[in-house]
């Protein structure tokens, strides 16, 4: 398939996504953890370490779990052939085929990351298009032709396997020279409001448990030896033009469960830190860096705060009614990069 075909069905897919073709059902009973293939828990790994790894090297290695708002590849991840970083292409993903790949036209935070950052970075970036923390807790049923697409699943839980069992203990990382960045919850909330047949109250419940997975999760992340740790926040999901042009009276619901997205977010790290005093753990406000831009669009060179063009408008602050454009991901991975500088050293 030519690479504007796939990006093609991509975008039909993802579009398909927000209209509902795509709905995710929840019925009681249905969506308890179970464990994953080779794990006796979700928390748990059958590899687990107590400390760090050892390593004489030096170089930064930055480890990257989450959904198309950080992957190089409309494909994600690939297990039988994963990519393996260089000098000079640190995150394995070649540049002619990269803008294809990526759901804002261009760059995105990582790659403005890896401009700031020492050269020697190398990124392991296991984040794959249409992600949540954990399906199973969602209990998800996908259209046909988006499975074609990112198949096969890989949420959270499935993206810690790929690195316990591919990379955990051949890639040279140490605790110390290493940072896990997190980010999921855009497309838990969507999925969340828009294809669940639950009432608000239950929303709330679900949301709670589904940030409640991703707090185990970091914690075998932990166990596996990770100490640095930036945790993203999902943006003001209420001003995504999915919901602010396109769904107007879902917004107060879209912006109460965001809400309660981030409360509980903040309190899971806080309890981890609390677990973990030599961890160094951050959550980044991904709101304030969206809420600036969109506030001040002019001041960025930006047409107005909610337009789209697939990339093909650099003065749209967006790539879709979903995904930021290269603008927006530009200044999440200079300030991302500013932040992890600063208490990293990194």
């Amino acid at each position: 398939m030519q690479p504007r075909q796939q990006r093609l069905l991509l975008q039909v897919g993802a579009f398909a996504f927000i209209i509902g073709i795509i709905y995710f059902t929840y019925t009681g009973g249905q969506h308890q953890i179970i464990p994953a293939a080779g794990k006796s828990a979700l928390g748990q790994s059958s590899t687990k370490s107590t400390s760090p790894p050892k390593s004489s090297s030096s170089r930064p290695y930055l480890f990257i779990f989450g959904d198309s708002y950080s992957s190089h590849s409309h494909a994600g991840f690939v297990p039988s052939a994963p990519l393996q970083p260089t000098e000079e292409n640190p995150t394995g993903y070649l540049p002619a085929n990269k803008d294809e790949g990526t759901f804002s036209g261009g760059d995105i935070w990582v790659d403005i990351y890896l401009k700031n950052a020492p050269k020697g970075t190398f990124v392991h970036n296991y984040a794959t298009p249409g992600n949540v923390v954990n399906y199973t807790r969602l209990g998800t049923h996908f259209d046909p032709l988006l499975m074609a697409i990112v198949s096969p699943v890989k949420d959270m839980v499935t993206q810690l396997e790929h690195f316990e069992t591919i990379h955990s203990k051949t890639v040279p990382w140490k605790g110390d020279d290493s940072i896990f960045f997190n980010w999921f919850g855009v497309n838990d909330l969507t999925a969340t409001q828009l294809h669940s047949k639950l009432p608000q109250d239950e929303m709330e419940l679900l949301i709670e448990a589904q940030v409640g997975d991703f707090w185990t999760l970091v914690r075998r992340q932990y166990a596996q030896g990770a100490r640095n740790f930036v945790h993203i926040l999902v943006p003001p999901m209420e001003r995504v033009p999915s919901y602010a042009d396109f769904n107007p009276a879902m917004k107060p619901l879209a912006q109460h469960l965001t809400k309660t997205w981030s409360d509980v977010f903040r309190k899971g790290n806080k309890d981890f830190l609390r677990e973990h005093p030599e961890a160094t753990s951050i959550v980044f406000e991904t709101a304030e860096v969206f809420n600036e831009i969109m506030d001040h669009y002019k001041e960025y060179g930006a047409r107005n705060d909610n337009c789209f063009s697939y990339g093909k408008d650099t003065l749209c602050l967006w790539y879709d009614f979903l995904h930021p454009g290269e603008l927006i991901q530009r200044e999440m991975g200079k300030r991302i990069f500013e932040k992890s500088k600063k208490i990293f050293g990194l």
